[in-house]
């Protein structure tokens, strides 16, 4: 479709013309599968009732394992509800390497980020970074020194 038509869809279906596409996908899949026989989940068993229930499930988990998995639409494709294909995914193997490489990489873009918010809240609290100023530690011990103990209410 040309950019007016996509335009003038999506006017006329009161929402983006691909979001609508997909949901028309979903529905003829729901269909076509109330029609077979194959609207239950493969996961619990229970009827799928809407399209927005409705997803496609490995049956045999393929990431880390065989790509060809991922296409074997006849031996591991099956329907379930989206909320039961989400609590069956599993986090991919990563060997102790990778995971060692990619955590240098994550912890140096985060403690990159936390200093660069530490030094924004510094700037608004006139603090630098996590540490207090001497004034500010001298204030606090200050405060901290002239506090009551803590009382308990049946204590007199």
């Amino acid at each position: 479709m040309a950019e007016s038509t996509d335009r003038r869809a999506s006017l006329q279906l009161g929402m983006n013309y691909g979001k609508a596409h997909g949901r028309l996908w979903k529905q003829v899949i729901l269909w076509l599968a109330k029609q077979l026989g194959l609207d239950f989940c493969f996961r619990c068993g229970k009827r799928i009732e809407t399209p927005q229930e409705l997803s496609l499930d490995h049956k045999l988990p393929w990431l880390d394992v065989d790509p060809a998995l991922y296409w074997d639409v006849e031996n591991n494709i099956a329907f379930s509800h989206f909320d039961c294909n989400v609590k069956a995914a599993r986090r991919p193997f990563r060997s102790p390497e990778f995971l060692a490489e990619v955590g240098r990489a994550v912890s140096r873009s985060w403690t990159k980020r936390r200093r660069e918010a530490q030094s924004k809240r510094a700037k608004n609290q006139g603090k630098t970074g996590l540490r207090w100023t001497k004034e500010q530690r001298a204030k606090q011990a200050e405060r901290v020194k002239n506090q009551q103990p803590w009382k308990h209410r049946h204590d007199n």
